[in-house]
């Protein structure tokens, strides 16, 4: 994976330093690959990757199987097939669809599409320098947005520890949790319980499960990890 990097703390920082490096590059993976799950309906391109041997063991160690239906069934049929599930879970009319927006979501929320929730993310990109209409082509409180968010810190993680730049790391770390707690954990399980029961297709139930585990590891998580940080900090 990635080297070690030396520091004034010699070995005693390099084990959970390594550790934390790894585990910032999974969760990387991990927030890009359900970003472009719940983005837009995925292309035979991008079935074919998840079809590969390379994809194939990557969610095979993270507990997911996507079952003989998805690997089998013929490329054309199978985008057919999940691009009109996408459509009736996310797109259709109001009354059916399961809007992924968290000005929709959120409990007591506007429940308007580019409410002041969608804004209030916005002015935290902002604030962060994350110019999300660079790369993004949809509202900034989208699901899909907020988890690339979180890669995107991840990433700015896992760069500062191979750098040695670890006060960087600590404050990457430090607004994971924060846009964690202060966005995602409001509304991003209430709105992946609701795929999960309404989807017909096991494509989104078996990504909806793995979303909802992951990001229950990330809330018990984030908060250990930021400790482990600053304790490699001071030592540093």
């Amino acid at each position: 994976m990635t080297a070690v990097i030396a520091s004034d703390g010699g070995d005693q920082a390099a084990g959970p330093l390594v550790e934390l490096n790894i585990n910032a590059e999974e969760r990387v993976f991990l927030y890009r690959l359900l970003a472009g799950i719940f983005r837009r309906e995925q292309s035979k391109e991008r079935l074919e990757e998840l079809r590969s041997s390379q994809y194939r063991e990557a969610l095979e160690e993270a507990g997911v199987d996507l079952g003989d239906h998805f690997f089998l069934t013929p490329i054309e049929e199978l985008a057919e097939e999940l691009a009109v599930e996408f459509a009736r879970l996310f797109l259709l009319s109001p009354d059916g669809r399961i809007a992924p927006y968290e000005s929709v979501q959120l409990p007591d929320g506007s429940g308007q599409l580019r409410g002041p929730e969608s804004q209030a993310v916005l002015d935290y990109f902002k604030a962060t320098g994350f110019a999300y209409q660079d790369e993004m082509n949809d509202m900034p409180d989208h699901v899909a947005v907020e988890l690339e968010y979180m890669a995107h810190l991840v990433l700015l993680e896992s760069c500062s520890w191979v750098n040695g730049k670890y006060d960087e790391a600590l404050n990457a770390i430090r607004y994971q949790n924060d846009f964690f707690q202060k966005h995602l954990f409001n509304w991003v399980f209430c709105f992946l319980n609701r795929v999960n029961a309404k989807a017909e297709c096991a494509f989104y139930s078996v990504f909806a499960e793995l979303a909802q585990e992951f990001l229950e590891d990330e809330l018990t998580e984030l908060p250990e990890k930021e400790k482990q940080a600053e304790q490699l900090l001071e030592r540093n």
